[in-house]
């Protein structure tokens, strides 16, 4: 696979639709959820062929559908253009010919570059790695690690996915974040677990699981929910049609109906989708406007 970085100016969503009308096959991964959603409107109002969409918005049961449907066409040679986050890094086994990778850590494009000849079906694999017009990342720490992939391709502007360069980089990186913190250290030396997990979260927001109306199963599983509560055997049941959701800090916003155990207490993390109109058959689960949350990955 051979690299393009384009990180000099920021690269217009309507260049980037351009991009996927010149190919026939190419894959576009962004940061967030909202930067995916957008692009895939703009090319879907262009009337793209084989136009797909994928991120943690459509719940796992309809990614595997997406995923199934985008491997057919792609063995088949027909027109596949996925806009998807990075949920499509790990463990999805893709191979475009092309594709193109919004600035983020260094790690994460080469995951992206995975799904680029992944076969060695070409003779080169094609991947640029452009600067979004809305440069924005899931957190801090993942926009800082962005950063310094930007730097060294600044310092080596044919930097290549090599051992060299991921040692450089890692090096860097953690000098940069200092991952050490004395008083979570002191925690673990005296075994006070209980205060260390109130204060350390790997994620920094606990999301609650939503169920959404995606195809009769789900509908079924809502339908038991609310005759019956849920149970162990319900959650295993459902995980194929819940989608992640940050809660705002005012609360569960009307659109989510919540449900109870069977022995009367209210779920804490299991919502339903109330309002089937905010799921969408490619855009997954879309909530209102303005809510500022639930748009990561």
């Amino acid at each position: 696979v051979q690299v393009d970085w384009q990180l000099d100016k920021p690269t217009p969503d309507p260049h980037l639709v351009t991009f996927l009308e010149n190919n026939k096959q190419d894959l576009v991964v962004l940061n967030l959820k909202r930067q995916a959603q957008a692009l895939f409107q703009q090319a879907q109002a262009q009337g793209l062929e084989g136009l797909f969409h994928l991120s943690t918005a459509l719940c796992p049961a309809h990614r595997l559908a997406v995923l199934a449907e985008v491997q057919k066409r792609l063995e088949e040679g027909a027109p596949c253009r996925l806009v998807s986050t990075q949920v499509v890094e790990a463990g999805v086994d893709l191979d475009f010919p092309v594709g193109y990778r919004a600035l983020a850590p260094l790690e994460a494009i080469a995951q992206t570059a995975g799904r680029i000849n992944r076969h060695g079906l070409y003779h080169v694999g094609q991947l640029v790695v452009f600067l979004p017009e809305d440069e924005a990342y899931p957190d801090r720490a993942y926009g800082q690690a962005a950063q310094l992939t930007r730097a060294l391709v600044k310092e080596r502007p044919s930097l290549e996915l090599d051992p060299a360069s991921f040692q450089k980089y890692y090096r860097r990186l953690y000098q940069v974040q200092n991952p050490s913190d004395g008083q979570l250290e002191t925690y673990i030396t005296t075994q006070n677990y209980a205060e260390l997990a109130r204060r350390y979260r790997l994620i920094e927001t606990a999301a609650v699981n939503v169920v959404v109306p995606y195809g009769a199963e789900a509908i079924a599983l809502m339908e038991e929910a609310r005759e019956k509560g849920i149970s162990a055997s319900w959650v295993r049941r459902a995980r194929p049609y819940a989608v992640p959701f940050f809660l705002p800090q005012s609360g569960p916003p009307a659109f989510l109906e919540p449900v109870f155990l069977r022995y009367g207490a209210e779920a804490p993390d299991w919502f339903l989708c109330s309002e089937p109109g905010l799921y969408d058959e490619q855009l997954g689960f879309t909530p209102e406007e303005g809510l500022g949350v639930g748009l990561v990955v």
